[in-house]
This record gives C-alpha cells, sequence and structure tokens, in this order.
C-alpha cells in the first residue's frame, strides 16, 4: 500500500533496486519471492509490464506516511460471538 510494504516494513517497494531498470523490474516479476507470487503474465506482455513499471517508478522516493485504517463496521452485520459467550455457564 502507498509504495510500502506490510510484509517487511524495513524493505520498501519504493525504495528497491529492482526499480534499476525495466529489464531487471521484468526478471523480479518472472520469479515468486518470499510470499509475493511471481507475475509472468506481467511480465511476458511488454504493454503492461511498461505501464506497471512506469506507475511504480512514480512511487520511488516518496515520503509516504501510511496509517492502516480502522475497517469499517457494518451495523446490519451481527458480530460473532467470543468463545466465552458460547461456553455453557458453569455451576
Amino acid at each position: 500500500m502507498a509504495g510500502k510494504n506490510v510484509i517487511k516494513p524495513e524493505k520498501e517497494i519504493i525504495t528497491s533496486a529492482k526499480l534499476g531498470s525495466e529489464s531487471i523490474f521484468k526478471d523480479f516479476l518472472k520469479e515468486k519471492h518470499g510470499y509475493m507470487p511471481a507475475f509472468p503474465e506481467i511480465a511476458s506482455q511488454e504493454k503492461d509490464l511498461h505501464a506497471l513499471y512506469k506507475y511504480v517508478r512514480t512511487l520511488k522516493g516518496q515520503s509516504w506516511e501510511f496509517e492502516p485504517s480502522e475497517p469499517e463496521v457494518n451495523p446490519d452485520v451481527e458480530k460473532p460471538a467470543s468463545p466465552d459467550e458460547t461456553k455453557p455457564p458453569t455451576k
């Protein structure tokens, strides 16, 4: 989100060496990296690859403040009972 890295916050995407060139970025997308899957279909489509690379480069080096937002609560959806609420009363 916003060029940051939720899995490894110390390794921001926006400062990654993988953005050094479109060729490096393409090779990176072809392979799985830890939790990140490979994206060979994007790497093989020059138009899509170029558009994605160009976009991600706009994020590089920018100062982003990331504050996770609270999830929206839908009042029409019943909250699941906690485990303590489902236990029968003890005597």
